[in-house]
């Protein structure tokens, strides 16, 4: 292709890039922490399952990058600025998650909330791009199976579709009462349904890996038997 660079491989300085922009994004979320007042025991386990979240989050992009960008064996312009854009995406992560819980009670709380969504989906959308050109360009480290980078697509294109979809107002004006959990949590504590549809769509690309994976390993066995 006419866009490929023949030249300078520029992705070991990237990956290289890529671990210092994740590790300050994970260790300015764990620093907020040191700055929160707690007198309660709910409000330190509130305060470390809202960490938790965007650690989930993190972690789960880094991971899922790593595999990615260590199965291409081909490099473009394009993929190059998707992995900038991806590493700008990351770092302001934290800045927005932490916004959000900071600015809760304002008037821009709504407004954060579909920023940070549209954050989460363009890292889904990244993962899914990068997914795909693996899927259909067939050139693959260790002649590794191109299947798993389709399953791969799919799920980050579901988690993509359900942030965009908690971005509708109806999935902020509406809240979930977390009195159900007793004692854990003070009893007048609710949630943005908004919120939970973003604690869903890493859980939904989990299930939806295990579930594929499944379907796929009952097929070669049926293919042996046959």
């Amino acid at each position: 292709m006419a866009n490929e660079s023949p030249g300078i491989n520029l992705y070991p300085r990237i990956e290289s890039l890529s671990d210092l922009i994740f590790g300050l994004a994970l260790s300015i979320g764990a620093l907020t922490l040191i700055n929160q007042q707690v007198t309660t025991m709910p409000q330190l386990i509130g305060l470390i399952l809202e960490y938790a979240f965007s650690f989930i989050i993190l972690i789960g992009v880094w991971r899922a990058y790593t595999i990615l960008m260590a199965s291409f064996t081909f490099e473009t312009s394009g993929l190059f600025n998707a992995n900038l854009l991806l590493l700008f995406l990351v770092a302001v992560e934290p800045f927005l998650y932490n916004m959000l819980y900071n600015n809760n009670a304002s008037g821009m709380s709504e407004g954060i909330s579909i920023l940070y969504a549209l954050d989460l989906g363009g890292m889904f959308f990244i993962l899914a791009f990068f997914s795909h050109r693996i899927y259909k360009r067939k050139e693959v480290a260790n002649g590794a199976n191109l299947r798993k980078y389709g399953v791969r697509r799919n799920a980050f294109l579901i988690s993509l579709a359900i942030v965009l979809i908690s971005c509708l107002p109806v999935f902020w004006s509406l809240q979930l009462s977390l009195s159900f959990l007793g004692g854990v949590v003070p009893s007048d504590l609710s949630i943005r349904l908004r919120i939970i549809l973003w604690i869903l769509s890493p859980i939904m690309m989990g299930l939806y890996f295990r579930v594929e994976d499944m379907f796929l390993k009952n097929k070669r066995q049926d293919t042996k038997t046959d």
